[in-house]
């Protein structure tokens, strides 16, 4: 009969133990990768999902003000305000006729509804380099922005009404 060597044995019962814990060591390091690469890609999820419900919300609220700037329809407050705005600048008296100052209320209150729309229009153009990065879409515009672009030609407007 052979004896065992129980020291021997010891020893390969020891080193197996280790590689066992070794490989349970990358085992839990590549699951571990795996959740914190999961977890990543949820909160860029998350984030793309922020960005997009932003954009969405300024671009509708920008169309909104848009439309109603372009709105013939005038209220009876809007060229009110509009007046008592003229009167406090002094504009009301001493630059026009009485026959124009009624256009003149008019292109001040077109005015003021542009104005009212400026923080809208803010908010859109503050999404637009957001978007072209998450879109991967190339910033080829000239120089001023469609949004300003249109803000700026439409400044220049309410003087038709002027001359009509």
């Amino acid at each position: 009969m052979t004896s065992i060597d129980w020291a021997a044995t010891g020893a390969m019962l020891s080193g197996i133990g280790t590689l066992v814990g070794a490989l349970a060591v990358i085992g839990a390091a590549v699951i571990g990768s795996r959740t914190f690469e999961n977890w990543k890609r949820q909160k860029l999820a998350e984030r793309h999902i922020e960005q997009a419900e932003r954009i969405l919300t300024a671009t509708y609220k920008a169309r909104r003000g848009l439309s109603r700037v372009r709105s013939p329809a005038m209220w009876g407050n809007e060229t009110d305000t509009a007046e008592e705005q003229l009167k406090a600048s002094g504009e009301w008296e001493k630059t026009f006729p009485e026959s124009e100052r009624k256009n003149l209320a008019s292109a001040q209150a077109y005015y003021n509804r542009i104005n009212a729309t400026r923080d809208d229009q803010r908010a859109l153009e503050e999404c637009q380099p957001v978007n072209r990065r998450r879109t991967g879409t190339p910033d080829r515009r000239p120089k001023g922005t469609p949004l300003w672009r249109w803000r700026a030609s439409t400044l220049g407007a309410p003087f038709a009404l002027l001359a009509a």
